[in-house]
């Protein structure tokens, strides 16, 4: 029995002192945590001070820069809004390009049209201009004496892209069964002879849209051509008979 009892107590003396020394282990972690939490902190601190020290030494310098700043973005933004029309002018052309060289390859030697950015600034110039009274008209032109063929759009209540616009015109021809045997001007069939005019090599074209009355969309679609087609006595050698319909 005393044997026990003695074997009890060491190992209640070796119990203590391992619950000593875990209780040491986590004093020293909590300190070691504590010291880094408070290296930390102030490291933070002096970086915090060390920024406010400098944007206080270069504050001038730096509002200067953030006007220059403002100032640049505003530029950029004015120049993006001014061309962006344009941009929209030089994509609608090249689709246009495109509807019309659908319909003129149709025709015997009718050769393919190319865009050009200066009639597409012609073309958006004169739907500005239709948009602002607000009727389709010829315009007078005022281009040294050049003169450049044009076809005009328009579209109430909704919008159209250049390819349902150049089949519109180009429809006039089955509309008022066109004799291909005997070219001539014709009002009504005017759009359509324009489209597959031979002479004409370059077109450019622009759409203008805004709100009729507040309520409902209004669109203005104008196409110019150089050389100009519709010349009266040269429709023979300009207007050909479709190879199929």
């Amino acid at each position: 029995m005393p044997k026990q009892n003695r074997s009890s107590a060491s190992s209640s003396s070796s119990a203590n002192r391992n619950n000593n020394n875990n209780n040491n282990n986590n004093a020293s972690t909590s300190a070691s945590t504590t010291t880094t939490t408070t290296t930390t902190n102030t490291t933070f601190r002096r970086r915090c001070r060390r920024i406010y020290s400098f944007i206080r030494k270069y504050r001038i310098w730096l509002i200067c820069l953030c006007f220059i700043l403002v100032i640049i973005l505003m530029i950029i933004f004015l120049w993006i809004f001014l061309h962006s029309d344009r941009s929209l002018d030089d994509l609608f052309t090249k689709e246009c390009v495109y509807s019309h060289n659908e319909y003129r390859k149709k025709h015997r030697d009718t050769k393919p049209v190319i865009s050009s950015k200066e009639l597409s600034k012609v073309a958006a110039t004169r739907a500005e201009k239709l948009v602002q009274i607000d009727r389709l008209e010829h315009l007078p032109q005022n281009n040294n004496d050049h003169y450049y063929g044009e076809n005009l759009y328009m579209i109430y209540g909704g919008y159209s892209d250049c390819r349902t616009v150049t089949k519109s015109w180009y429809q006039e021809f089955d509309d008022e069964n066109y004799d291909f045997q005997n070219p001539k001007y014709d009002g009504k069939t005017g759009h359509a002879t324009q489209v597959i005019w031979y002479d004409t090599t370059r077109i450019g074209c622009a759409q203008r849209s805004f709100q009729s009355g507040g309520h409902y969309p209004k669109q203005y679609t104008v196409c110019m051509y150089d050389p100009a087609g519709n010349m009266i006595g040269r429709f023979k050698e300009n207007v050909f008979p479709p190879l199929y319909r």
